[in-house]
């Protein structure tokens, strides 16, 4: 019955973290199942023998049960409690790295031609476009403003 209490005590002061909890609940199946057969055996004792003794030893014996299996359930609970706890904030860590990739494909479709096109016309090569003025220039950048768009409303469709 001592053990069953400070089973008890220790659940009930215990922070909550699982391997305090799977310690109790490790300590407490083994001595529940001596409780339990104690129980049987006096009750056989009891039934074979009319002793008040044996009687009330018999009676610890199940309270003794009774605690310990409730401790265990507790424990248990607990556990089960964490465990749900900690699938919640994983699920919601996931769903915020989601949203940070989704922005960054964003950023990257809309960034993308007009970094290429910038690459590919800042290249130093005689090509003509050296006298074509600032008419070209803004074609081009509404031109590759246009593929982002697109491949914005691609990706946000896909």
């Amino acid at each position: 019955m001592r053990v069953a209490q400070e089973l008890e005590e220790r659940l009930d002061k215990e922070e909550d973290s699982a391997a305090s909890l799977r310690q109790i609940v490790s300590r407490c199946i083994p001595v529940a199942r001596s409780a339990r057969n104690l129980h049987h055996a006096l009750q056989e004792a009891r039934q074979a023998i009319d002793d008040p003794e044996l009687i009330n030893l018999r009676d610890h014996a199940g309270e003794a049960e009774r605690t310990l299996e409730l401790v265990r359930e507790d424990a248990q609970s607990g556990f089960e409690f964490l465990r749900a706890r900690t699938a919640e904030e994983q699920a919601a860590q996931s769903a915020r790295i989601a949203a940070s990739g989704h922005r960054l494909n964003l950023l990257a479709a809309i960034f993308l031609p007009v970094t290429a096109l910038g690459a590919i016309f800042g290249m130093n090569l005689a090509h003509g476009f050296e006298e074509a003025g600032p008419a070209l220039f803004w074609l081009i950048t509404f031109a590759a403003g246009a593929v982002g768009g697109l491949m914005l409303g691609w990706t946000r469709r896909g």
